[in-house]
């Protein structure tokens, strides 16, 4: 995570840790025990993070991303996906 999802960010870093997390993900069994269960929850949250910074293609606070150093006004970025299925909802 810190190499490819840390402060500096690319789109190939970004790509790589998505599939590498996708691989673990896979490979994962079913969790039982409580440690198993917070490593399971530690994946998904890994795997979230680095898709969501995927998919946020400009710099944005303290994580700079190398392609886009600016960030894009917020009324120029339109809604976040979760925002899309709200309005899908209604």
């Amino acid at each position: 995570m810190w190499e490819n999802v840390g402060l500096l960010r690319t789109d190939d870093g970004l790509s790589a840790a998505v599939a590498q997390l996708d691989a673990w993900q896979a490979e994962a069994r079913h969790p039982l025990t409580v440690r198993e269960h917070e490593d399971a929850n530690l994946l998904l949250l890994a795997a979230a993070s680095a898709r969501a910074a995927l998919a946020r293609t400009e710099s944005a606070g303290a994580h700079y991303r190398a392609l886009h150093p600016a960030a894009e006004p917020v009324e120029a970025q339109g809604p976040t996906p979760h925002e899309s299925q709200l309005i899908g909802a209604r």
